[in-house]
């Protein structure tokens, strides 16, 4: 899901931008396939697609009881999914 979504904000620095971005697309897709239930992944998923609609409102209120728990802040890394995931 992290690749996934770093290479929707950034596919031009991967190489030819709409097939990289078709890819992180593809990734975000996959990971909500496989994990539906889990509340920050179907918020990024549902960022992305541009479904920013209720189902992604209530995503992001999911999502903030999860945050601390899944980034422990131990690292930049983790600092920076908790700044940015926090909507």
């Amino acid at each position: 899901m992290i690749f996934g979504y770093m290479i929707t904000l950034f596919p031009h620095h991967f190489g030819d931008y709409e097939y990289w971005e078709s890819m992180g697309k593809n990734m975000l897709s996959k990971a909500y396939e496989l994990e539906p239930c889990d509340p920050i992944i179907e918020m990024v998923f549902l960022a992305d697609n541009s479904m920013r609609n209720e189902d992604y409102k209530d995503a992001c209120l999911r999502a903030k009881e999860h945050i601390k728990d899944r980034f422990k802040n131990k690292g930049l890394m983790d600092k920076y999914f908790q700044d940015v995931f926090n909507r």
